[in-house]
Parts: C-alpha cells; sequence; structure tokens
C-alpha cells in the first residue's frame, strides 16, 4: 500500500517503561511516522531522542505534544493522569490512544472533550521488539493500521475482556518467579546457570508456540 506524503505525527505523553517501549517500537517499525515526547522522566526521553535523532523529539510541554501530534497516546502515571489531562487543550480531530488501566473511555472523554477517535490499548514491554499481545478496544481500522506493526493485537469485544486480558497480564511475575525457580533447581543439580537459562527458556517458548 503506497503511504501518504507526509505521515501523521504520534505523541506520547508519558515515558515510562511501556511509553519508552511504545517509543521505540515506533522508531524502528515502519512506516517511520515522527515522534514527539513529553515526560516528567526526562532521563528516558533524552535517550530514546539521541537514539533515534530523526525520528523522535522531544517537546518543551505536554500542550507542544497537543498542538503539534495527530495521534496522542497516554502513557500518563495513573495517579496523575486526571489532573495532567484536565491542563490541555485537546482538539476535534485529535485520535487519543488510552493506556491508564484504571480508567474507562467514557471518563477520558469527560477530561478531554470529543475527539475523532478514542480508544483503549492493553500493551506490553515487547513491543519495543514489535512481538507480544496488544489488546485493544474498541474496533477502529485506522488504529488496527497503526499498532499492527507493533505485535499480535487481540481485539476486545467489550470494556469486560480488556480487564479479563489485564488480569491475565498480571501473570507475568509469576511465570518469572516460576522460570527462575526452575534454573535455580538446575543449577543445585550441577547444570550451569547459562544452559540452565537457554535450556529453560527454550523448553517453555516452544510450549507456548
Amino acid at each position: 500500500m503506497e503511504q501518504p506524503a507526509t505521515l501523521p505525527t504520534i505523541g506520547i505523553l508519558g515515558v515510562g517503561v511501556i511509553g519508552s517501549a511504545l517509543a521505540r517500537g515506533f522508531a524502528t517499525a515502519q512506516p517511520k511516522y515522527p515522534l514527539l515526547l513529553s515526560s516528567l522522566d526526562k532521563g528516558n526521553m533524552i535517550e530514546l531522542a539521541a537514539a533515534f535523532p530523526e525520528r523522535i523529539k522531544m517537546a518543551e510541554n505536554n500542550q507542544q505534544v497537543l498542538d503539534k501530534a495527530d495521534w496522542l497516546i497516554f502513557a500518563l502515571p495513573t495517579a496523575q493522569g486526571e489532573a495532567i489531562l484536565r491542563a490541555l487543550r485537546f482538539r476535534p480531530e485529535h485520535k487519543v490512544i488510552n493506556l491508564l488501566a484504571d480508567k474507562n473511555l467514557k471518563q477520558i472523554a469527560e477530561w478531554i472533550g470529543p475527539t475523532a477517535i478514542l480508544a483503549h490499548i492493553v500493551p506490553l514491554s515487547f513491543v519495543a521488539q514489535h512481538f507480544g499481545p496488544i489488546v485493544l478496544y474498541p474496533h477502529h481500522e485506522e488504529l488496527i493500521r497503526l499498532i499492527a506493526p507493533l505485535g499480535e493485537l487481540v481485539v476486545a469485544k467489550n470494556p469486560h475482556e480488556v480487564h479479563v486480558f489485564q488480569a491475565i497480564t498480571g501473570l507475568m511475575a509469576s511465570f518469572d518467579t516460576l522460570l527462575d525457580n526452575i534454573v535455580c533447581w538446575a543449577e543445585t543439580h550441577g547444570v550451569d546457570e547459562m544452559s540452565a537459562k537457554a535450556y529453560t527458556a527454550a523448553f517453555f517458548g516452544a510450549i507456548c508456540r
């Protein structure tokens, strides 16, 4: 498919763990969307802009992101999200992607006003390497085209499904603990750490496939 002459700009508000992963994912994917970042974590912003100078720019503040970006991704701390968003001036043509896990789209709409698209996604840090599941709600073809290069999309049928998938992501810590215990057990039986990690990761990776 032929790409438009001018690609839309993606603005990311908040570049913590997930916001940074999204920025890296977009910066290394096609098409080459320009990215504009704003965050309380200046260190992450500086690192990302230095790593991808042709793709990523740092904004002076959140409002500058809104003024210059077409797509907006809210990767803000949940405790500060409402105060930050209510203070900003949105345009009706903005296309908004919410990552605030404890806020529904109705709440977000009350804070920011009408927008062309308002959707929720649940990405994981794997998006930086373009793999892993990304929950999306509701269905938007334009949003699907934007997010698809970053991983495997799972389009939820309703907000309840989003919450169910979010709950499943909480098992990551338990899974990590299981793998760590297996590696430690193998070491107690004379297997070196690197071999134990390699086998365990390959074994569970094959089961998942």
